[in-house]
């Protein structure tokens, strides 16, 4: 992963963090003109993977933990 995708990554992950829900379809809507389909599908898979979202019926939940400094 590109130090790019890993931005894209970072923005969707914290897009996702601030709404808490999102339909995935409503989120790309909004930044199309910046990622591809494809990439946005990669960055939607790996953050399953790692665990900070879940998506169910195309919602995108945030479940990942809060790792900011206090």
């Amino acid at each position: 992963m590109n130090r790019y995708t890993e931005v894209k990554m970072l923005v969707i992950r914290e897009a996702i963090k601030a709404l808490k829900g999102v339909p995935s379809g409503e989120l790309y809507a909004r930044i199309c003109g910046s990622i591809s389909i494809t990439e946005y599908m990669g960055i939607i898979a790996d953050l399953k993977n790692i665990g900070d979202i879940e998506e169910k019926n195309y919602f995108l939940t945030w479940k990942g933990g809060n790792f900011e400094n206090k």
